[in-house]
């Protein structure tokens, strides 16, 4: 079961959904038949942030609260900061951007007591931003966008200097398309098209805030 989870976070990162969510269910009905109980909450994570990010609130919730209760009671702390990642994004995708910030915060400080430092593994900064910046909470969100910056230079890996650039973009001024542009030319690169289109929205939203609308709807 566990490689059979860490193959359903592969295909989730690549963009195969359906294969993500089968193999993720599969991972965990086989941990549960053999007893091996600590594959449970890896899967149960991938299948939640599969719903939240289409948007299926009962799905995520369900599959959040499933990973949550065998984490808990196995002392799987970072299961719980990746399940309560998804759930931030369900939030922020739903538009609940109070609960997103909740949800978000709660993983922020338990990422940083965990020396969890590596941007992409759990990619939380970028929602915190986006919500931050729903809020009208400007600093907030230049504060986790310049941490999200410095773990990027420090990882190297292109995907999370694509979203640290993201987010630089978002909190940026009249020069967000210096950071958005090499965003998306790192994200070509990489093959994960759900953060690729993200990054397009955003880049598209801050242009047509500059009434760049032709632009804008390109993107």
């Amino acid at each position: 079961p566990f490689p059979m989870a860490v193959g359903a976070d592969a295909a989730h990162r690549l963009g195969d959904w359906d294969a993500a969510d089968r193999e993720a269910r599969e991972a965990r009905r086989l941990a549960e038949e053999i007893g091996q109980r600590g594959s449970i909450p890896i899967a149960m994570v991938i299948r939640a942030w599969v719903a939240a990010g289409r948007g299926d609130e009962i799905r995520a919730r369900r599959a959040a609260d499933d990973g949550l209760a065998v984490a808990g009671s196995a002392g799987l702390g970072s299961m719980v900061v990746f399940i309560r990642a998804a759930l931030g994004l369900l939030e922020v995708g739903l538009g609940r951007i109070d609960s997103a910030i909740a949800e978000l915060e709660q993983v922020e400080r338990a990422a940083k007591d965990q020396g969890l430092d590596e941007p992409t593994l759990i990619p939380w900064a970028p929602d915190l931003v986006e919500a931050y910046l729903g809020a009208g909470r400007t600093d907030d969100a230049r504060r986790v966008a310049v941490a999200l910056d410095g773990q990027a230079r420090r990882a190297g890996g292109e995907l999370a200097r694509a979203l640290a650039d993201r987010c630089r973009g978002l909190v940026a001024g009249s020069d967000f398309a210096d950071h958005f542009t090499p965003a998306l030319e790192l994200h070509d690169r990489v093959p994960v098209p759900f953060e690729r289109a993200r990054t397009l929205l955003a880049y598209g939203s801050r242009l047509h805030r500059e009434r760049r609308r032709v632009e804008a709807r390109d993107h």
